[in-house]
């Protein structure tokens, strides 16, 4: 032990049994264990940078960890003084690896609820009342879920307008951009030009994959409107002519990821003044209103498989097997089994509850009965309508076709 603890001086010493590993990095674990807490307690709108931080932090925990692992067998073969039994790397470490998928597990799939929310359409179009557009950012710097920098365009190009057009086709970003979800700051405000009444703004997102500011790319070209213009198949847009959060007007919100990742279009958020949304399939909506195109998808599937069965992950597995005979995609099959393992299906008694925060923020969790369904201060709760979280929540139902 004399001889293990001087082969880390001043470092931070592991127990593992009898053997000891050093972190070098001492404050490492320290910064892991805040960030563990601060992922489980994240807004769906912050979940993926807070994923980003902890993957590293959990890198240089078990790089450190190894380095000392491999430094005291080199020492215990040495020959000098008192020999080291061979150690493992710490038990800690090993069991970090393991948890890391359950923390990593998200409320994906239906879009994230943000202020204001209203009415929004999947895949519906930007249609001008005639005059003077305006569009104001409202995304939170540093917020955005988005790990891609994602810049904002417009077309048509009409004269006497401001240029707000790229052409796409994986060209990249041009500096004339609208906003950009990474520096543009809430509320600030752009004026597009005027604009016939009836004309269609395609808003265009070009979504940089590097994760830098005018990156190498590749780059993604996503479209307003029908799910024909982009080049994966998926609307990667809403538009919420009811919305009624800050700085009003019609709000829009952008997927960036391609087979929509999670679908929480929250990537990039903005409003628009004299504009209205027309078509698209509404997200929610009582009274056999249809469900988006993967909302369906994932309804169908659902229902080879029976909710009431004596255990969840019976559920589970029954719908990961479902999703993979249906031949979807790897992302949407993997958002399907987490919107069944976020479920009540196979948990007798449990209810899906939905807490809305003091700030108007709804989370959605699993809990043992009603009773354990709790406001939060300032808030308010209640129990959710569906069996999985990534419906309850929502104002309203949708049928699928």
């Amino acid at each position: 032990m004399h001889a293990a603890k001087s082969a880390c001086p001043r470092a931070y010493r592991l127990l593992h049994g009898n053997a000891v590993a050093c972190v070098h990095d001492s404050k490492a674990l320290a910064r892991l264990g805040s960030a563990v807490s601060a992922v489980m307690d994240r807004r769906p709108i912050q979940m993926t940078r807070a994923k980003i931080g902890l993957a590293v932090m959990v890198a240089v925990a078990m790089a450190a960890g190894l380095k000392s692992w491999v430094l005291a067998r080199l020492i215990s073969g040495s020959g000098g003084g008192t020999s080291v039994k061979a150690q493992r790397p710490p038990s800690l470490l090993k069991g970090l690896l393991l948890v890391m998928p359950v923390l990593l597990v998200t409320n994906a799939f239906a879009i994230d609820p943000y202020p204001g929310e209203g009415h929004p359409a999947i895949g519906a179009s930007v249609i001008t009342n005639g005059g003077d557009v305006k569009a104001t950012f409202i995304s939170v710097p540093g917020e955005a879920s988005a790990f891609y920098y994602d810049y904002l365009y417009v077309e048509p190009l009409l004269p006497g307008n401001p240029d707000f057009s790229n052409g796409g086709g994986g060209t990249g970003e041009t500096p004339n951009f609208i906003f950009v979800n990474h520096g543009s700051t809430a509320g600030q405000v752009v004026d597009l030009g005027t604009f016939p009444a009836g004309t269609e703004l395609v808003f265009h997102v070009v979504a940089d994959t590097s994760g830098r500011p005018f990156g190498p790319g590749p780059y993604l070209d996503w479209y307003t409107g029908p799910a024909s213009r982009n080049a994966d198949g998926f609307a990667h847009a809403w538009v919420d002519g009811a919305y009624t959060g800050p700085y009003g007007g019609t709000a829009v919100g952008f997927e960036d990821q391609d087979g929509l990742g999670d679908a929480g279009y929250e990537d990039l958020l903005y409003t628009f003044t004299n504009v209205t949304g027309q078509g698209g399939l509404p997200v929610a909506g009582e009274g056999g209103l249809p469900c988006d195109a993967q909302t369906a998808t994932r309804a169908r599937i659902d229902a080879q498989c029976d909710c009431g069965v004596p255990t969840h992950r019976e559920y589970v597995r029954c719908v990961a097997r479902a999703a993979k005979t249906a031949g979807v995609s790897k992302t949407l099959a993997r958002t399907i089994k987490k919107c069944a393992a976020n479920s009540t299906c196979g948990r007798s008694g449990f209810v899906t509850c939905c807490r809305t925060n003091g700030k108007g923020v709804t989370k959605c969790s699993i809990k043992d009965g009603a009773a354990q369904c709790k406001a939060p201060k300032h808030g308010s709760a209640r129990v959710g309508t569906h069996a999985s979280c990534c419906d309850a929540c929502a104002a309203t139902g949708c049928s699928a076709p």
